[in-house]
């Protein structure tokens, strides 16, 4: 007698689900808890957060914090460590794949943005981003600008997502490919305006790539880092 053919589990897919959620869930709390510290600082409008640079810094570093510092409790839930995350102690080789990997991820980026300014010829792929940090920075004050936009979210962030969701996806049997895409999908989603979501997607997508040829999560944190100290030097050390 033949076996009937094997489907895609329902607790799989709601597993995935979850977990998706359980990432919005992170992102959104930590944006909250951030939001009251402000409130509790005097800070109330955007126009008043972005006038004082002092709290444009603290809510960048105070964010990344608590995002790992949730990943951190959810793991312990999970009777998971950080081995689980594939952050492990870097090797030489870590750091060469991870300049290669910023070469590939800025020729995709390139090959990509020409692509869809032929298609898509309305589409506005050269919007600023705003950081709300004042370029005017210089001299010391660009060392806590340094780990606000180039020390935290390369960690924080390949923590959350290729760490932790890119991983449990797979756990629940989600193909990597597709995991990839959704990690990178919701990555580029959080950051928000068209341009810098398709930057990221890539980004993302280049990173997952070899994160599975090194095992180590330490090449994506490193390519983040990478392309998050190039735009520094561009908008502070070369304005």
């Amino acid at each position: 007698m033949k076996k009937a053919p094997k489907s895609v589990q329902l607790p799989t897919i709601l597993g995935a689900v979850a977990e998706v959620a359980l990432v919005f869930v992170i992102f959104l709390l930590s944006k909250l808890v951030v939001t009251l510290s402000l409130a509790a600082w005097g800070i109330t409008s955007f126009s008043e957060f972005t006038s004082r640079q002092g709290a444009v810094l603290f809510s960048y570093i105070l964010g990344g914090l608590l995002t790992v510092a949730a990943v951190w409790v959810v793991l312990k839930y999970q009777k998971k460590g950080p081995a689980f995350l594939r952050l492990l102690r870097p090797g030489a080789g870590v750091f060469g794949y991870a300049a290669g990997g910023y070469v590939v991820y800025f020729v995709a980026l390139i090959v990509a943005l020409t692509f869809i300014s032929v298609v898509f010829p309305d589409v506005n792929l050269k919007e600023a981003q705003n950081l709300g940090i004042s370029k005017e920075q210089n001299g010391l004050a660009l060392i806590p600008v340094f780990l606000a936009l180039v020390v935290a979210p390369a960690f924080t962030e390949e923590v959350l997502f290729r760490g932790y969701l890119y991983q449990r996806l797979k756990h629940h049997r989600v193909v990597p490919v597709v995991s990839a895409v959704i990690t990178s999908t919701l990555f580029g989603f959080f950051h928000g305006q068209l341009n810098i979501a398709i930057d990221t997607f890539i980004l993302s997508m280049t990173m997952i790539y070899f994160l599975e040829k090194t095992n180590n999560l330490w090449v994506a944190i490193t390519m983040h880092a990478i392309k998050n100290s190039v735009a520094f030097v561009g908008l502070f050390l070369l304005k």
